[in-house]
């Protein structure tokens, strides 16, 4: 069941520059979606909108209006389980669409934050019937790690977008952007190339603080027209990736892809109530919708409270949120 919630209720989002009196990001609806466990992998695709929780074992399918349309089993062995026990869950918290082929394929990425149980990739193909591939990431995040001088305790991979080729993998453990050539890692997960082939690039990225605790990255998306990449990111006041800790707010955000180097985004944005307070919600992903003839964007997140449900959001978000300041 999806509830609805009153006008006086759905976040506003502003710029956290108050100088700036037309707000960047607009909400129009937040939906509740309580068949929706843990909410953490969004990706939206020709009106429909796709959605994995990191403990669910199902794939979800709604409409552009956010009816339900059907769940597919990712896991076959907790099919019997609505949510799954947390030493146990596979951690998707990252939904990569591939449209360069005849049907749509979706990428379930785990986040690597617990080996092995969430070293797993799912490759999706939306066909009749849907067909569900299987990919071990144990050798392949280890690398990661080695190539970052890290450890697990600073891996958490929370974020996955392809466009143009590559595709960017966003480590909430130490906010590092990876990148690599997407038909290299597709032909690296089919034994055609070897782990040492793959170039891969790393970008030390720099986020906000509240409360003296950084935000990490939850998610992100592309957007090919501004060649930037839009992501979300939270405040969670946590000793480690397993346990959850308060949410102390949301950020989102843009990147421009040729300026990575830089370590800077070109912008974040507070997501606080009506009063000007940061709210307390965990997005964790966040996707394109459609373009208008002006420029702007309409995009979704989703959040995870951590009950059981998930809610979506709906943004209307400005074509100058991915100009630098001083071009506006």
């Amino acid at each position: 069941m999806m509830i609805f919630l009153p006008l006086a209720l759905i976040f506003s989002l502003l710029p956290i520059l108050i100088h700036h009196q037309n707000p960047m990001i607009i909400t129009g609806r937040a939906v509740i979606l309580e068949e929706v466990p843990s909410g953490s992998g969004l990706a939206v695709e020709k009106g429909r909108v796709y959605i994995v929780g990191d403990d669910s074992p199902f794939l979800f399918t709604l409409s552009a209006s956010f009816e339900s349309m059907n769940k597919t089993l990712l896991l076959p062995s907790f099919k019997e389980m609505h949510r799954i026990p947390k030493p146990l869950k596979p951690d998707f918290e990252s939904l990569l669409a591939d449209t360069s082929g005849s049907q749509l394929v979706l990428y379930a990425f785990g986040s690597g934050s617990k080996s092995v149980e969430r070293d797993s990739l799912l490759q999706i193909t939306m066909g009749e019937p849907v067909q569900v591939e299987h990919f071990s990431l144990s050798a392949f995040y280890a690398a990661l790690m080695e190539r970052m001088q890290i450890g697990i305790e600073s891996f958490n991979l929370e974020g996955a977008a392809l466009m143009d080729g590559t595709v960017y993998l966003f480590n909430r453990g130490n906010n590092y952007i990876i990148t690599l050539r997407w038909d290299n890692f597709k032909a690296y997960l089919k034994n055609e190339k070897e782990l040492q082939e793959l170039e891969m690039n790393f970008y030390p990225i720099i986020l906000p603080e509240i409360k003296g605790v950084t935000a990490g990255f939850s998610g992100a998306c592309p957007v090919p027209e501004k060649r930037a990449l839009l992501f979300t990111a939270t405040v969670e006041d946590t000793q480690n990736w397993i346990d959850d800790g308060d949410i102390l707010g949301s950020f989102i955000g843009s990147l421009s892809v040729d300026e990575l180097e830089k370590g800077r985004p070109t912008r974040t944005v507070l997501v606080i109530d009506e009063e000007g307070t940061g709210i307390l919600e965990k997005l964790e992903s966040i996707d394109i919708v459609s373009q208008t003839p002006e420029g702007d964007f309409h995009a979704l997140s989703v959040a995870d409270n951590d009950d059981g449900a998930s809610s979506l959001l709906e943004l209307k978000i400005t074509k100058d949120f991915f100009e630098p300041e001083e071009e506006r």
